[in-house]
């Protein structure tokens, strides 16, 4: 537990009937830490999450923070995590708001698989929608979403 760099204060009380009734996988060894968790190499900026037995880089901080990530929760990888294969990027959570140097707000949709972005048309049915201008990812244009859907009226 503590040599996967876990910490007793993050551990959560609940309920027995919040658990899920089946029983996942027991976390044995102190090399490899289980799905779910973020990692990153010591040195690195690189963060990856480790899921279905492979990681996947988190490709930037925006990204990151779509997915309402907490870096407090990034634990140091160990070499069995790094060996495990590499999995499929992981891109903007569909509905992140994001926005390049530009005024123009998208919002992140996927459509096959395929990430795209769509323009909200303006401030009225942007706030119409319910969303907040806070809730605006800033990020470089070359990390908006090449493909454009339809836009958002």
């Amino acid at each position: 537990f503590l040599s996967l760099g876990y910490k007793w204060e993050e551990i959560l009380k609940v309920k027995d009937s919040q658990l899920l009734a089946a029983n996942g996988f027991a976390v044995s060894s102190a090399e490899l830490h289980p799905d779910g968790t973020l990692i990153k190499p010591t040195n690195s900026p690189t963060v990856y999450l480790l899921e279905d037995g492979k990681k996947r880089h988190v490709i930037s901080p925006a990204v990151f923070i779509s997915h309402g990530f907490d870096w407090k929760r990034i634990k140091m990888a160990t070499a069995a995590d790094l060996a495990l294969p590499s999995g499929s990027t992981i891109n903007f959570r569909e509905g992140a708001l994001i926005k390049g140097s530009t005024n123009a707000v998208y919002v992140v949709d996927y459509e096959s698989g395929s990430i795209r972005k769509r323009h909200i048309t303006s401030a009225a049915v942007f706030l119409s929608l319910g969303y907040k201008w806070e809730e605006i990812l800033k990020v470089k244009d070359s990390q908006l979403p090449s493909a454009d859907g339809p836009v958002v009226q």
